[in-house]
This record gives C-alpha cells, structure tokens and sequence, in this order.
C-alpha cells in the first residue's frame, strides 16, 4: 500500500512536535539534593488541643500565643473546665466538632484576662456553667459557636467590645451578656430560662432573634442599637431598657417585636430614645411603655393588649416630651395611645388609628393633632391630622 508524500509528512511533524514537548535539561540544579515534601508542622501549623496538657481544673490549658484546632469531640470531665486560655494572641478552632459536657463539665472554654483571642465554629452543649465564659477578656471575636444546655450558667458571656457574629444559645439559664460596646450580628438566643441578649452601653446587634426566652427579650443599657431582629414570645418585655437607673439614647428600628408577655418595648427610667419603624403586635400588656423625650415614628402597633394578661394599651406615655408621629395603630386595648395622669407636653400628630379608642389623655399639656371621624373623604389640609378610620 502507497502512502501520500503528504501523509508521510504530517506524521514527521507530530513526532517532531512530541519530542519537543518532552525535551527538557539534562543538568541537574546546582547544590545539594533537597526533599520537596512538606513536614506535617508545614501542612498544619496549627496546634492540635489533644495534645495540650492538663490538671484536675481543666482538661486542657493554652498557654502559649498561637491557633489551636480541635481533631474530634472533647467529653467532659466531673467537676473540671474543659479548655482554659491564659496567654494573649490565641485562635482557637473547634474545626466542626463539638465540645460535650455531659452535664458534669464546669465551664467549656475559660479565659479571664487574654487578650487577641478569636473562637470560632463548633457545638458546646451540656455544660454545668457557662458555654464560653470570658467575662475578663476584651476585644474577643466570636463566630459560629452554638450553644446548648448551659443548665447553671449563662450560654456566652464577654467582657467589652465584643465581636459576635453566627451564634447560637439555646436551652441555658442565659443567652449572651456583654460588657460594652458589643457588636452582634446574626445571633439567635432562644429558650433560655432567663434573658436572651444583655447588652451593656453602646453596644448594637443587628438582625438578631431573641424567641421564647423566660426573661426579657433583649435587656440593654445607654446608647444600645437593636435592628432588624425578632424579639418573639419571651416572658418578659421584648426589649427593656434598663430600669432604676437614667438609660438613654437607646434606638430600636426595624424590628418585629410580638407577642411577649410584659411590654413590647419597656421604658420605666429613661430619657431621649428613638423607636422607629418597628411591628408591635399582640404584645400581653403594650406595645411600649414610654417615659421622657423620646421619638416613636413610623410605627406599626396593633392587637397589644388584646390576648391575654391585664392591657394596658398600644403605647402608654408616663413621661414627658414625647413625640408620636406617624405611627399606624389597630385595635389596641383599652386604647391606641395612653397619655397617664404623670405625663407631661405629649405631642401626638400625623397617625392613623383603626378599631377601638384612638388616645385616651389624663396627662398635663398633651397636643393632638386634630382628628378625621368616620368613612369618607379625608377634606383637612392639616398636616398634623390624626386620621380614624
């Protein structure tokens, strides 16, 4: 059989094209042979807790800066912490594995002092005390810890300036407590046998959930932000500002606050707060207690009062210099805003109120804004007109 010139041809160039793809030189590095493996302390540098020793306080203590990991579950022991931190500088990684105290451990992860410390991604669950308590320990960053079943203490407590992002607490005799200017993100504190989240001054959490907790909902001090949370069914307030003492410059905005079995929002002693934007529904006693010099706009407040226990009303003012604008109230009990005998220069302008008694006022120099009655065509220029409907 004949072959082409052409075929001859092509064949010659795809071994020549072979060859010099595998062509390489023949000259070998100068200098001495070296391995190219990586040593496992190059492949993990971090340290495994495992091996970390430990005495009849702890099962494990960290003494020195640098990132720890766990390489399985820790059991806990009678009586004894699980891992006690004490050198600044320190990540600790659960690594997915949880931590269990089987109802015998002490704390699960203890610090009083450190800090640098990060502490991220793991289960705790059913420790005598508390999850994580750092209540000493400033700066710490928290992120993706869940916490479960902390039966005589609280689930994670810090000291100022705590971040805490992804975190749960569920079933403890607390959920989160806080030093100041804490910053939470995403957290959820659900049935717990006493607060969900307890912030000190200026702290600010943001699309967190505090649900059926036997305490307050959120218990904050000064200058605290709540936003875009969920604050459902706790036996206490939804969100109660400190009392006893002046708290003030708290802002609640953008929240869902119902069905709590106190006060939706509960102000007993405080002064210049903003309330804006927020759904308060079905709330035991009001949808907010209010006392002196705060701005409440723009919100939705229907049906407190209404469900069960004594009502009290969908917004009670015992304070002065209060400014309700622009809120949309329905079928409150025994009425949508309550201006008591101690209140003083309430203003009550541009809202609309449906089903039941609009506001009720016993207070001292409160200015309403002139009222629609009835179906029909709203014909009043006023700006400030309060409209039922």
């Amino acid at each position: 059989m004949r072959r082409s010139t052409g075929s001859i041809l092509a064949a010659t160039a795809l071994v020549a094209a072979a060859g010099a793809l595998v062509a390489g030189p023949l000259t070998p590095p100068a200098g001495p042979v070296a391995s190219t493996y990586k040593t496992l302390q190059q492949v993990e540098p971090r340290i495994d807790v495992a091996t970390l020793p430990g005495d009849s306080v702890a099962q494990y203590y960290i003494t020195q800066p640098g990132s720890y990991y766990l390489s399985g579950n820790i059991v806990g022991a009678s009586g004894r912490r699980g891992i006690v931190i004490l050198a600044n500088n320190v990540t600790l990684d659960l690594n997915g594995f949880a931590m269990l105290g089987g109802g015998v451990g002490d704390d699960a992860i203890f610090s009083n002092a450190a800090t640098g410390l990060t502490i991220r991604n793991g289960t705790i669950d059913g420790w005598v005390k508390e999850g994580l308590d750092l209540f000493g320990v400033n700066n710490v960053r928290i992120e993706g810890i869940t916490v479960r079943n902390s039966s005589n203490g609280f689930g994670i407590i810090a000291g100022n300036a705590a971040s805490v992002r992804d975190c749960t607490v569920v079933g403890s005799s607390a959920g989160f407590i806080f030093g100041a200017n804490a910053v939470l993100e995403r957290c959820v504190a659900q049935s717990n046998a006493g607060v969900g989240f307890q912030l000190s001054t200026g702290s600010a959490a943001s699309h967190c959930t505090a649900r059926q907790n036997s305490g307050n909902g959120f218990f904050v001090d000064s200058f605290c932000t709540i936003s875009h949370s969920a604050i459902t069914g706790n036996t206490g307030s939804g969100v109660e500002i400190v009392p006893g003492v002046l708290s003030e410059g708290v802002r609640v905005e953008r929240c869902t606050i119902a069905e709590n079995q106190l006060d939706g929002i509960r102000q007993t002693l405080g002064t210049d707060c903003s309330f804006v934007d927020n759904t308060l529904t079905r709330n035991w006693k009001s949808g907010m207690r209010l006392r002196d010099s705060n701005q409440v706009k723009g919100n939705l407040v229907a049906n407190n009062g209404a469900t069960s226990g004594p009502p009290e009303g969908g917004i009670v003012v015992a304070g002065a210099a209060n400014m309700i604008d622009g809120n949309t109230f329905a079928f409150n009990a025994p009425a949508s805003v309550v201006v008591t005998a101690a209140a003083n220069s309430t203003l009550v302008v541009r809202n609309t109120f449906t089903g039941g008694t609009g506001v009720t006022n016993s207070g001292a120099n409160t200015t309403i804004g002139a009222f629609t009655s009835g179906p029909g065509t709203i014909s009043s220029t006023n700006t400030l007109t309060n409209v039922q409907h």
